[in-house]
């Protein structure tokens, strides 16, 4: 082997070792951020939104009552 092959292929393994180390940094350190905790939002001094609820619909005194049939014992 020639003195250029060798260098060759040391600038080949070099740039290699450099891909995969910035590759390595950014691919671990997404999981690092997937993984922590997000910031909670400060809550801020805002009045409550108090939610009426309907009212419940009266019952109609006209309206006639279902017949209940008796229960023999």
């Amino acid at each position: 082997m020639s003195t250029f092959n060798l260098e060759l292929i040391i600038n080949g393994v070099t740039d290699l070792a450099g891909i995969a180390a910035v590759w390595s940094l950014i691919y671990f350190r997404r999981i690092l951020l997937a993984a922590s905790p997000k910031p909670q939002a400060v809550p801020q001094d805002k009045p409550e939104k108090k939610t009426e609820t309907p009212p419940a619909p009266e019952a109609d005194e006209t309206a006639p009552l279902p017949k209940v049939k008796a229960v023999a014992s």
